[in-house]
């Protein structure tokens, strides 16, 4: 599955219309779902569990929108509704591969690799 972050992550600050429309699918199929491999890319801004908004291309962007799936989160900020944790191994980071194969949220390699290190040693999170 490869939603938009609108889709997934927008539905803790704001949810209806589009804003976390997967989440009740990726609720469902959490047990058999292989991966989640949200795009993270040719998006505005979005607000993560520290309630600052992350802009795309950015490492902190990778990070916190990764760590909204690996901890779970309260849906539309209601703490009645969480959306569960995913395991490591389901979530994956969608970029694009080049500037010019996306309109917005391209990653520098570089970037990439901080995003990757930090997930990985610092939140232990990623296998």
């Amino acid at each position: 599955m490869t939603p938009e972050t609108a889709y997934v992550q927008g539905g803790y600050a704001n949810y209806g219309g589009v804003w976390g429309a997967y989440l009740p699918v990726i609720y469902a199929f959490k047990d058999k779902l292989t991966y989640l491999h949200v795009q993270l890319y040719n998006s505005g801004p979005i607000e993560a569990l520290d309630g600052r908004n992350y802009s795309q291309g950015t490492p902190d962007f990778l990070v916190s929108m990764s760590d909204m799936l690996l901890q779970g989160f309260p849906v539309g900020r209601n703490t009645s509704q969480m959306f569960p944790v995913l395991k490591p191994e389901q979530v994956l980071i969608g970029l694009p591969a080049s500037r010019q194969a996306a309109s917005g949220g391209y990653t520098a390699p570089a970037d990439v690799q901080k995003a990757l290190t930090y997930l990985v040693c610092q939140l232990g999170q990623i296998q």
